[in-house]
């Protein structure tokens, strides 16, 4: 079996890792011998960190941004001149890699909505377009797909969704956003959860020495996830009001409490804009260094950090794979979130609960001075009760984040009985 996943941003985005290596994971209980070939848009990076045996090449982003009726001239005028190593080289690997896939498999989580500009959108698209015009069977995996800001990006979604073989989507707002925009029922965007609830910690001696050297102790800290990148994508208009709430939470915790706080930079992005170690530095020169509060500096990888968190007393996270590897170990958390993921997510393992208990607010809610504090409160108040209500919906919603690789197994049978 010849797998193709797209929509690879980057592993320095933990959470694209926590896809990308449960995705390998997954497959390979599938099919052992089965060739997988990561499409990154940083191939440097990413062909060191990736697990064994898979390989990583170039996602030929500047390609897929052609105009759509461009590209079909260019990939014939670079397969043509027979590019290897060369300026193009790149995207005829990619175009190589899609047309010769028995299944592509579109990761990322959020990629196909609005939120990050209808060229990222378009370029994304443009990807699964490949391999669905040569025929590969194509799969939208555990996505939260949408909104759509304009009827452009609608229609530039509509036709690849339509032609997809298999779409999962992890949480009923998606699903239900998927009827209403696209008129695709359940039995077509079939409910699944996030991939990462599957995700593999890294080992107890392991975390407990990372631990050991941040001079902390398990369940006495509160884990922090604050996003760099939130202010790009939320327009809050800057970092002061950002920075300025999470300096109230921090304090809030260290005033009332007697835990530590741990940074997790989740996402080290070589864009400034978009990288976690630079909000999580601010944040402590801001609080004079203290030495209560601790960051997990560092390439730290997606096991690594949920197992840091399956350690601590619960989570405050901007970054959605951060409280995905809060909820899936068992662990309270506040979901600060910008996009329909959050809301979903949350609502999908805590129903009604999540409002109640205070667990969900949307960035610029939390940014309003007063607020954290209130919630913070009462997480510590009902932390019983929060504990209970994962562990009895855990269960099932791993069951769901498996039915994705059911539903991939069925498919790639169907192809293999195709080719018999």
């Amino acid at each position: 079996m010849n797998i193709a996943l797209t929509g690879v941003t980057g592993v320095w985005n933990r959470g694209v890792q926590a896809l990308v290596d449960t995705s390998a994971t997954e497959i390979r209980r599938l099919w052992p011998d089965a060739t997988i070939t990561v499409l990154t848009s940083d191939l440097e990076r990413d062909r060191r960190e990736l697990p064994a045996r898979v390989t990583a090449i170039n996602d030929a982003s500047r390609y897929f941004r052609l105009p759509k009726a461009l590209r079909p001239a260019v990939g014939q005028v670079l397969g043509a001149a027979g590019m290897g190593k060369g300026r193009g080289g790149g995207a005829v690997k990619a175009l190589r890699t899609l047309k010769d896939a028995d299944i592509a498999i579109a990761l990322g989580g959020d990629i196909f909505s609005s939120d990050y500009g209808s060229d990222s959108l378009k370029r994304h698209v443009a990807t699964i377009e490949e391999a669905q015009a040569n025929g590969t069977p194509t799969v939208f995996l555990a996505q939260s797909i949408g909104p759509f800001t304009s009827e452009a990006d609608v229609a530039t979604m509509r036709g690849a969704l339509d032609r997809s073989s298999l779409l999962t989507v992890r949480e009923r707002l998606t699903q239900d956003y998927m009827a209403s925009a696209f008129k695709l029922g359940p039995e077509r965007a079939v409910l699944t959860a996030d991939i990462a609830f599957l995700l593999e910690p890294s080992a107890p001696e392991r975390a407990e020495a990372i631990l050991a050297h941040l001079g902390l102790e398990p369940g006495k800290f509160v884990a922090m996830s604050a996003s760099q990148g939130i202010t790009t994508f939320s327009t809050l208009g800057g970092d002061d009001a950002h920075d300025n709430a999470w300096i109230e939470a921090i304090e809030t915790v260290l005033r009332t409490t007697d835990h530590s706080v741990l940074i997790v930079p989740h996402v080290q992005a070589p864009l400034p804009a978009n990288n976690d170690a630079r909000i999580a530095f601010r944040l402590i020169e801001k609080l004079n260094f203290n030495p209560r509060v601790k960051a997990a500096f560092g390439p730290y990888t997606a096991s690594d950090f949920k197992a840091l968190i399956a350690r601590s007393r619960f989570l405050i996270g901007e970054r959605m794979h951060a409280c995905i590897a809060a909820l899936s170990s068992g662990v309270p958390l506040i979901a600060v979130g910008y996009s329909i993921k959050a809301r979903g997510i949350m609502g999908d393992v805590f129903g009604g609960k999540a409002e109640e208990y205070g667990l969900i607010v949307p960035v610029k809610t939390f940014v309003e001075p007063g607020r954290i504090a209130g919630m913070i409160a009462s997480v510590e108040d009902n932390i019983g009760p929060i504990r209970s209500v994962l562990a009895a919906e855990l269960p099932r919603v791993k069951a769901r984040a498996r039915d994705n690789f059911t539903r991939l197994a069925t498919l790639g049978d169907r192809k293999r009985e195709k080719r018999a």
